[in-house]
């Protein structure tokens, strides 16, 4: 390697570096700002040097349910999310024994039993909250039936946007409803951008219109799926239901292409495949379950 590409490379990495250090000083002055603000929420959580992300945004979210931003029912989901992954990693932290340190040792135990207490007080005082998040995580937790209730009447409501969580409801109704649950799926789509987007998302959207006999939706999604992911497609398999017609073939290529378009876009609501279009044979199949 020559003298100036080693120049280069150090250079670069001298830069990144650098860019990691900063980050993780704005970090370390963000939390040490909120701790010395309220020393309360940063109380029996451990000091090392170990979990500093998960520690970093639980201080954060503890600051804003301490302010209520946006809603105190909302911080407090936020907050349980947090605490969820600082107790992950702090409890496999706990496990590493130390000769020479054991008050570290300690520290990390005390700070895993203290995050344990935490979730289990805040889970308490959220149990009967109506907020659709906190209904969600309670529901997804701890099964709880009463929570689904609250969770399924915010939908019915329109008080969900979140695009995660209307794939959650469309994962619930995709037997009870396939209808419903595509509909709820196709609005998590029109949602979030192609760069965020699960392609799982598609895929369930593709195998649902088949199943609500949507032929063009199913053959027109399952089209994308090896351009927004590195999965593969058996095209001789999917042409099949068209038997292999030229003129078709050419039709959902096209097709295909444009909706792509309209998800790199957020225009999916303005495609022709947004709306869902069960079969009259699917219909009547309904009817007599």
């Amino acid at each position: 390697m020559s003298e100036y590409k080693i120049m280069v490379c150090l250079t670069r990495l001298f830069f990144v570096t650098t860019a990691l250090f900063l980050i993780g000083c704005d970090q370390r002055s963000e939390e040490q700002r909120i701790c010395d603000d309220y020393p309360h929420l940063c109380a029996n959580l451990h000091y090392d040097s170990f979990c500093p992300d998960e520690r970093f945004d639980l201080v954060i979210t503890r600051e804003k349910s301490h302010k209520g931003i946006p809603t105190r029912s909302r911080a407090l989901y936020y907050e349980l999310v947090a605490s969820e992954k600082y107790r992950e990693c702090i409890g496999l932290r706990s496990q590493i024994r130390h000769v020479q340190h054991k008050k570290r040792e300690t520290n990390r135990t005390e700070a895993y039993l203290a995050i344990l207490e935490q979730i289990k007080k805040i889970e308490k005082e959220t149990k009967k909250d109506k907020d659709p998040y906190l209904s969600y995580y309670h529901w997804t937790r701890h099964q709880d039936r009463l929570a689904l209730d609250r969770f399924i009447e915010a939908e019915k409501k329109n008080k969900i946007d979140d695009p995660h969580l209307k794939v959650f409801l469309s994962k619930y109704y995709k037997q009870r409803d396939p209808e419903k649950s595509l509909t709820l799926l196709k609005e998590a789509i029109d949602k979030t951008a192609l760069d965020d987007l699960n392609p799982d998302w598609i895929i369930n959207v593709a195998l649902l219109s088949k199943k609500i006999g949507d032929t063009d939706a199913y053959i027109v999604h399952y089209l994308i799926i090896p351009q927004i992911s590195e999965q593969t497609i058996d095209e001789k398999q999917l042409f099949a239901e068209i038997k292999d017609n030229p003129k078709k073939i050419e039709f959902f290529r096209k097709a295909a292409n444009k909706l792509l378009a309209s998800l790199r876009s957020q225009s999916y609501k303005k495609s022709n495949y947004y709306r869902v279009k069960a079969s009259e044979e699917f219909k009547k199949k309904q009817k007599k379950r």
